[in-house]
């Protein structure tokens, strides 16, 4: 007898084929977690500081977080910005590589439902 697997099961297996199609395999799940973080900020048109990235403790320590971020960096999914005449304080933003991903699994959460 086949079972039915439930919504989100079927989610998280479609995000895994998602995650694996833009090739996000060298990022962890720390990384990962940071770069949702930046992105719910993000879509609320509130961009992150760096300052704020590295007070994420509930994410993971801020030596931690710093390395994570470079990952980020280098995988081109976020770059640092800076707003106006505002020279000290840098602003985290979502790269189109970022932005496609998170398409893509809005994609798969409607199909998955």
């Amino acid at each position: 007898m086949a079972t039915k697997t439930s919504t989100y099961l079927r989610f998280v297996e479609l995000s895994r084929t998602v995650m694996n199609m833009i090739h996000t395999e060298h990022l962890d799940e720390t990384a990962r977690l940071l770069l949702d973080e930046l992105a719910v900020r993000d879509g609320h048109g509130k961009p992150m500081t760096v300052a704020e990235l590295m007070a994420l403790q509930k994410i993971a320590s801020p030596a931690t977080l710093h390395k994570k971020f470079n990952l980020l960096l280098k995988a081109q999914m976020v770059d640092t910005i800076f707003e106006g005449d505002n020279r000290r304080t840098k602003y985290v933003t979502l790269l189109p590589k970022a932005k496609s991903f998170y398409t893509r699994l809005d994609g798969v959460l409607a199909k998955s439902i």
